[in-house]
């Protein structure tokens, strides 16, 4: 317990180095992009052109995922450091 209270306190100091990384992976701006595709995928006509829409979902796909393992890692972070 004594090791884990240690990181907690030496990961303090890193909370305003996660918000800037955060920002520098632009997390808002890929969420946004997903819903952007996710969007495009519901228009009439988007499944005639099976290339652009597998590139479509592969793009959301590959988005949704750095997304979602970024902010799993960076909660996770957080649950270490005190509030």
């Amino acid at each position: 317990m004594i090791i884990l209270d240690e990181l907690r306190v030496e990961m303090t100091g890193y909370r305003k180095e996660m918000t800037e990384l955060a920002d520098v992976l632009n997390i808002k701006a890929a969420k946004e992009r997903v819903d952007a595709l996710a969007a495009e995928t519901a228009k009439e006509g988007f499944w005639d052109d099976l290339e652009n829409s597998q590139n479509v979902l592969r793009n959301r796909n590959h988005l949704k995922r750095k997304s979602k393992n970024t902010i799993s890692s960076m909660r996770a972070l957080r649950t270490l450091l005190p509030s």
